[in-house]
């Protein structure tokens, strides 16, 4: 266990924000577009007037899979 010098800050703990926002069925949809979209892909979500409303996928593929295998 490392010990805290003099003037040192405690880094906050981030918690999980609340999924008051999200049902089960989004939730479920976001997951399987991360799982589509692979390690080199994005996932956008569009909120219009504080709801969840589309989900935009941008897949991306390596061209040389050897040289840009992520860890």
């Amino acid at each position: 266990m490392e010990r805290m010098t003099e003037g040192a800050s405690v880094p906050p703990t981030i918690q999980p924000a609340p999924t008051r926002f999200l049902r089960p069925r989004e939730i479920a949809f976001i997951e399987d577009a991360l799982r589509q979209v692979g390690a080199f892909g994005e996932v956008h979500l569009i909120v219009e007037r504080g709801r969840l409303r589309f989900v935009r996928t941008l897949k991306s593929e390596a061209i040389d899979s050897s040289k840009d295998k992520p860890s």
